[in-house]
């Protein structure tokens, strides 16, 4: 209430007020000091888990619930520490949205009116929406932190004033923050209940939105989700959690007020036993060493097969009777009390020797460490550096070809002589008193670069858990098991598939040598051969190779198990299509020091998360896995990203950290430092490697090898230290990568390795190339990009991902390849043109003449935005001309045949002669090819600058266009008329008449033409050739009649004259006219002379389809590699492609063929690409169709909008489930640096594909253009 004689305010006093606000500095300071919130971009903070991201263009779907809590006493709690009921359920929120986001940064929406009490009973709802922040201080009791975040709040308040769209802007302005998060709403009101109906909206607000509800007798909850973007479970669970928190801290805070906040957990009780209930005890615990599993086998089917090694098949009593004699002697060497003290080495090629190995050595109770015959380099590391901890070594290769000397210490034995000869002595069974939880089996070494090697110690009781897990969940007893093992023995996964076959199963092991291996074809020969039903593979593996190999070779395989490495949704999806549905397609996970495997995923992929990846699922039998968040350890909630950990007898010893948590009980918990999310079906979802290698400042990620970050006194990172701290990094960096250049103790190989592997990582931060990647941070994702880079270069030697595993280091890699030098010879490398990096070429200049005579921008826009197809009846006059002056012959036959729509031009005929100087008895006989291409050229090299000093210029011409027609309506055979009818002459007439002295080339491809002549023109420019180019073609139809190459017969022309690119329904192209120039010079050129730019041509690729299904027939790989070609020639990823504008004809092939050429390029983006095509609105403009889809795209760049498809209703198969996307509605553009790629592939086999980058710079339109009109007619 207010003074009587204060005067009374209205809505206008309030508008002028803040209208003075909004004018004011103290705006400017206020917006500064929300700047200063966010010197670093803050974490995601979101409960949804898909890949979908809220747009306000779009509405949702909207669920909601609501929690009533009718015994809630805050007077005690908020007397005590002088806050309000707001306040309070304020911070409940943010300690339960804590606990859902494991994020201590948040962000929270926050409605809140903008009336000050003079405004209370003024007219209107003047609300504002406040951007709070709030970072949680680990250390702060719950007390602290409930007044800490008032604090804020107050604070927060008083630039409530602040429009949040104004907020938003200023802050993405100023690079203080990318992308705004909306997800997470909070709202408070106080009401009494009345008799009002409220009435809930069918559509989301917004994606997530708490609202509190409080009267005098009670208080509702209600939460509100968008059903698109967040799961049901995890709403609900968060309502719970929230609910649960206000209750438990209004009825307990003089307990809880000086406990840390976040050890308060106010998860509650049902939601952590369901997630605990999702791990499974074992039926049985195992208590047989190893071995055991396998002697069972013997004695049940001993002459049984075991093991398939090239032509050699070994039965289990043969394999038996190999450990027992090599057993018996190795027994005889090692006292039974020392065989648990070191470990034997088996350092051998991949055959039944090694297998016999290792069951000879746990039959004396012993184990071992396996290395590949290949990688000797790793044991000779591992001798140097402590040559005590091994004394034998077991080969099944001839000595000679050992690559070091063994020290003295060390006794080398080789395997096979040990067999070969007889033997007078027996194996005795004296292992009754080893207990299988603690008699080690085999044992894993890290890499040692912080001392003496790490030691990850496995037991016979682990490798038994994990084997009769995966025997019960892989279903693995209800076929026969023929397993192909193709993985080095040094991959603990090798000893994962004896545990399967040979263990457990009772199956059997075919070794497949390493040179066949990512061979489909030898491997279909082997599939075959053995009917092999099992193989576990890495999903590069099953991407490269089974994909690749046909139905039959697959028919007996029923377990496809997947594993080392990140298994993407869209592989899964493609490996489903192709294998029988009786094929277990199972995701495995689990790292070394937990016995190989923890978790597995075999059903359907139900969600879409932001990962891209299939599910890592649930663990197996006897396993427990779960996600704990990272800093206070607490069970993380479903939907929440943490730490994924492992706990259990499967967890290694020996130098294996563990730790225990609150709710593991007494059992070993390993913590992966690999982050995941637990999805509501009990499923994991994987993220990636726990990476602390770099920082965020401003939103940047830093790559930084700084220990200890610089903070200030108030406990915030000091920028001005840290700045200083990374510039001195980037000094290392770039002395590192001179250091490589100049650094004579490396190897040519170990260099190029080094240049390779920086180029993956992005950075030049210096490499030890005998440190192991994974110990210098170097992850799976970035493996995978080097390997990928090798494979492209054919970097001869180099196999594939499993190379960096088996050879984990640059030196150890480079010795391998070098062995193949004398291979390496008679090997082409892959050399990529560096030509595109040296030279950019700008668009400067443009002209033509579309149907509905469009001619400038202006009109093509209209006509793309208006979603208006061009196709209509050939135009009547050009008809009657045509008809009236052919021969009898081509009269009749065109009269007879059916007429094709189209999109054509008006008129073809007029032509100023007088302007070009041309005498009128040559002009009538010029073709309408020849007349259009002089009048667009001008006019393109009018806007581009170049009409003033064209004479003698070395400016080329690179022209697109079939044979011209005209001769058969042009009978006349004089010299002047034969030049007018020739196509060779379109070019001339122009060099001819501004005494052009570049290159004049016509350029016949079919459908490519255009887009062909496109890259010649940049290659001549580059090279020099030429100083400047126009590129042009054109598409003229003398008659519309259905023969040749649009007859029925070639079922290209769509039945209905509707090209309906991409669509289900697509039936064939429509025909379409047009003339299309470009004016091209070098980008730096022309910013020196301050052209106006409309385009950037970042890289361009031309190749042939070569020998496909048939001479007409386009082919997927061939357009692929055009794509990744002109992409190598503009230094980019796929991933910085934002749209393709396609050939996109609309014929059922060639629609499939495109994408899934795209597909094969683009489906990894992590972002969509946009799919466009042309010609439904302007038809196939034939040999000008690739200029067309550059016209289209420099529109785009100028109006900033991608337009929305035409004739797109339902979309090809295809491109279901796809990264391709077929716009439905117009999109704006904000990247200043969008970029697109178009394509044109020709009927003659010739594909063509160019990059275009929008040009950035700012102020650079232009108002005029100069389009020349002439007043003149020459008729046919």
């Amino acid at each position: 209430t207010f003074p009587y004689d204060q005067p009374e305010k209205n809505f206008l006093d309030f508008v002028r007020e803040e209208y003075v606000y909004l004018s004011s500095t103290q705006k400017q300071n206020d917006l500064k000091s929300i700047a200063e919130q966010f010197t670093m971009n803050p974490p995601e903070s979101s409960l949804s888990f898909t890949d979908q991201i809220w747009s306000d263009t779009k509405t949702y779907d909207a669920k909601r619930t609501t929690f009533e809590l009718n015994e809630l006493n805050l007077k005690a709690v908020c007397d005590q520490l002088g806050i309000s009921h707001f306040h309070y359920y304020f911070c409940c929120f943010l300690l339960t949205l804590r606990r859902y986001t494991s994020e201590n940064d948040l962000i929270v929406n926050i409605p809140r009116t903008t009336r000050s009490c003079s405004y209370e009973n003024a007219f209107g709802p003047f609300l504002n929406i406040i951007l709070f922040r709030f970072e949680f201080d680990a250390s702060h009791s719950l007390k602290k932190f409930i007044l800490n975040a008032v604090k804020k709040w107050i604070k927060a308040q008083e630039k409530n004033l602040l429009p949040f769209d104004e907020v938003v802007s200023f802050l993405r302005d100023s690079k203080k923050l990318g992308r705004i998060q909306i997800y997470n709403w909070f709202n408070y009101s106080f009401a009494e209940k009345d008799n009002s109906v409220n009435i809930n909206s069918k559509h989301a607000r917004f994606p997530f939105s708490v609202n509190v509800r409080e009267n005098s007798q009670s208080v509702e909850l209600i939460i509100e989700w968008a059903d698109e973007l967040i799961d049901d479970h995890i709403a609900q669970n968060f309502g719970a959690s929230f609910a649960n928190a206000c209750l438990k801290i209004a009825d307990d805070f003089d307990k809880l007020k000086n406990e840390p906040a976040l050890s308060i957990d106010v998860m509650p009780g049902e939601e952590m036993t369901r997630i605990l209930s999702i791990n499974r005890e074992m039926d049985s615990n195992p208590n047989l060493l190893a071995h055991k599993y396998f002697e069972k086998h013997c004695e049940n089917n001993g002459e049984k097969i075991a093991v398939v090694s090239g032509d050699r098949k070994v039965t289990y009593n043969q394999l038996n009777e190999m450990a027992n004699k090599l057993g018996a002697y190795l027994q005889r060497e090692i006292p039974r009390e020392d065989v648990q003290k070191k470990p034997i080495v088996i350092m051998m090629k991949r055959d039944e020797f090694v297998i016999a190995s290792v069951f000879a050595i746990w039959k004396i109770g012993a184990y071992f460490l396996a290395i590949s015959d290949d990688t000797q380099q790793k044991l000779h590391q591992i001798l140097l550096n402590d040559a005590s901890d091994f004394q034998y070594v077991l080969i099944n290769f001839d000595r000679n070809e050992l690559e070091f000397e063994l020290p003295s210490s060390v006794k080398l034995i080789d395997v096979r002589k040990i067999l070969e000869q007889p033997c007078d002595y027996e194996l005795e069974d004296n292992l009754a008193s080893f207990n299988p939880s603690d008699t080690f089996a085999y044992i894993c070494l890290t890499s040692g670069t912080t001392g003496k090697p790490k030691r990850c110690l496995i037991t016979h009781e682990g490798l038994a858990i994990f084997g009769k897990a995966c025997l019960h969940d892989y279903k693995m007893d209800s076929f026969e098991m023929r397993l192909v093992n193709w993985l080095p023995i040094s991959f603990d996964v090798f000893i994962n598939d004896i545990s399967f076959v040979l263990l457990m199963a009772g199956g059997t092991f075919i070794i497949v040598q390493r040179k066949f291996s990512m061979d489909p074809r030898v491997m279909e020969q082997i599939f075959i051969e053995n009917k092999a039903s099992f193989i576990l593979a890495t999903p590069q593996f099953a991407s490269s190779v089974i994909l690749k190999m046909s139905n039959e070779s697959l028919q007996y395989l029923r377990l496809l198990l997947l594993a080392t490495d990140s298994f993407y949704q869209n592989i899964f999806r493609k490996l489903r299509e192709k294998l029988d549905e009786s094929t277990q397609i199972v995701n495995a996970y689990g790292p070394t020091e937990t016995t190989v495997g923890a978790t597995f995923f075999n059903g359907e992929l139900k969600y879409k998360t932001t990962s891209g990846l299939v599910p890592i699922g649930k663990s197996l039998r006897g396993i427990f896995a779960c996600i704990v968040d990272p800093i206070t350890k607490m069970l993380s909630p479903f939907g929440a990203i943490g730490e994924i950990c492992i706990c259990g007898r499967t967890v290694g010893k020996g130098d294996v950290k563990t730790t225990m948590l609150e709710f593991t009980g007494d059992q070993p918990v390993f913590m992966t430092g690999d982050y995941g999310r637990m999805l509501p079906d009990g499923n994991i979802d994987f993220i990636g490697r726990k990476d602390s290698s770099f920082l965020k400042v401003h939103g940047f990620r830093i790559i930084t090898k700084i220990n200890k970050v610089p903070m200030t006194e108030h406990g915030k990172i000091d920028l001005n230290s840290l700045k200083q701290l990374c510039l001195v990094e980037q000094t290392i960096a770039e002395k590192f990568s001179e250091h490589i250049k100049h650094d004579f103790s490396l190897t040519h190989m170990e260099r190029t390795l080094l240049n390779y592997l920086t180029t993956s990582l992005s950075s030049s931060l210096p490499i030890d190339v005998d440190t192991n990647f994974r110990d210098q941070g170097i992850h799976s994702l970035a493996l995978m990009k080097f390997a990928n880079l090798l494979l492209s270069e054919s970097i001869a030697g180099f196999e594939g991902v499993a190379d960096l595993f088996d050879y984990p280091n640059i030196k150890l890699l480079a010795q391998k390849i070098e062995k193949f030098s004398t291979i390496k010879a008679n090997i082409k490398t892959k050399v990529i043109k560096q030509a595109a990096n040296e030279i950019e070429i700008a668009i400067v200049g443009v002209a033509f003449r579309l149907p509905k005579d469009a001619r400038s921008f202006v009109d093509l826009w209209a006509i793309l935005n208006a979603e208006k197809s061009l196709i209509d009846d050939f135009p009547h006059e050009r008809e009657i001309d045509v008809l009236s002056r052919l021969d009898e012959l081509n009269s009749h036959l065109y009269k007879d045949a059916k007429k094709f729509k189209g999109a054509f031009l008006s008129s073809i005929k007029k032509f100023d002669n007088q302007f070009f100087a041309i005498p009128a008895a040559e002009a009538k006989h010029m073709c309408p090819e020849q007349r259009l291409w002089m009048h667009v050229a001008i006019e393109a090299l009018h806007d581009s600058g170049h009409i003033n000093d064209l004479e003698g210029k070395n400016l080329g011409q690179f022209f697109a266009a079939s044979h011209p027609e005209y001769e058969k309506v042009d009978s006349c055979n004089d010299a002047i008329a034969v030049v007018g009818k020739l196509g060779s002459m379109i070019t001339r007439r122009v060099s001819y008449q501004y005494n052009l002295k570049g290159p004049a080339v016509n350029i016949d491809t079919a459908c490519s033409s255009g887009l062909v002549a496109f890259h010649e023109a940049c290659e001549a420019i580059k090279s020099g050739i030429c100083d400047s180019a126009i590129v042009g073609g054109v598409s003229l139809y003398l008659y519309p009649s259905q023969i040749g190459t649009h007859s029925d017969k070639m079922g290209t022309i769509s039945p209905d004259f509707c090209c309906r690119a991409f669509d289900e329904k697509a039936n064939g192209t429509v025909a379409g006219e047009g003339v299309i120039a470009f004016v091209l010079e070098p980008l730096q050129k022309a910013l020196e002379n301050k052209k106006h730019i409309y385009g950037i041509v970042k890289g361009t690729a031309i190749n042939s389809v070569g020998r496909s299904n048939g001479i007409t027939a386009p082919s997927k790989s061939s357009q692929k590699e055009v794509i990744e070609n002109a992409l190598n020639a503009a230094s980019l990823s796929p991933s910085e492609v934002n749209l393709i504008e396609s050939h996109g004809t609309g014929t059922e092939l060639g629609d499939l063929i495109e994408i899934e050429a795209l597909k094969s390029v683009f489906n990894e983006n992590p972002n969509p690409v946009i799919l466009g095509t042309s010609k439904p609105n302007f038809g196939h403009l034939n040999q000008a169709a690739g200029l067309l889809g550059v016209l289209k795209m420099l529109a785009i760049f100028m109006f900033k909008a991608i337009p929305r498809a035409l004739h797109f209703d339902k979309p090809n198969k295809a491109l279901i489930d796809s990264n391709i996307v077929v716009p439905t509605e117009e999109i704006q553009i904000e990247s200043e640096n969008f970029t697109a790629g178009i394509s044109a592939f020709g009927l003659s086999g010739t594909n063509a594909h160019c990059i275009l980058r929008k040009f950035c710079e700012k102020n650079n339109d232009k108002s005029d253009r100069f389009c020349y009109e002439p007043e003149q007619s020459t008729s046919f």
